[in-house]
């Protein structure tokens, strides 16, 4: 570091070290932090909650791609309903 930036940063350090331990300290930032840990331990929650519902999802898509429909991971279920609906004429007519 330069000089110039050593003394610049010897006569502001003081002044803004100040100031950020006032937003530190303050009521608003405390508040902030405590509704971030909660919203994440939410959603650590909600993540929990959601990986059997993927894995069974991705076991069911396996299992209708295993049976010959033209279904894959990240398709709408309207998708899926038509893919269904013709694999489903598809094997009626074969018959």
């Amino acid at each position: 570091m330069s000089i110039l930036g050593k003394i610049i940063g010897a006569v502001l350090k003081p002044k803004f070290g100040k100031e950020a331990n006032k937003i530190l300290n303050s009521e608003e930032y405390q508040s902030t932090l405590k509704e971030m840990a909660h919203s994440t331990d939410e959603l650590n929650k909600l993540t929990n909650q959601m990986k059997p519902l993927v894995k069974d999802y991705r076991k069911s898509v396996k299992s209708m791609q295993e049976a010959g429909l033209k279904v894959k991971l990240g398709q709408t279920p309207d998708q899926m309903s038509e893919a269904f609906y013709q694999w489903q004429k598809e094997r009626n007519e074969a018959f």
